[in-house]
């Protein structure tokens, strides 16, 4: 992910934090792809996940974000690499 991509992401992670309208929906779009490409490498080489499909974890990971943000906790961030 570029430098500048990123920062924007963060940005938007402040919107939607903050509760600004729409914010959540752009942020979705702009990291939907790559994370859907991740789950799918991730998944590839993982025998114990084989019952779901890159789509389905990316929701996944999307709805426990959006919980997390109505929740008023703070976000945490893992990276897989």
């Amino acid at each position: 992910m570029a430098e500048s991509n990123s920062l924007e992401i963060t940005h938007w992670l402040a919107a939607v934090n903050d509760g600004r309208e729409g914010a959540i929906d752009v942020l979705l779009q702009m990291v939907y792809k790559e994370l859907r490409e991740l789950a799918q490498s991730h998944l590839r080489h993982e025998r114990a996940w084989a019952y779901l499909n890159p789509t389905a974890l990316v929701w996944d990971i999307a709805t426990g974000l959006l919980e997390t943000l109505a929740f008023k906790q703070p976000v945490v961030v893992e990276r897989l690499d």
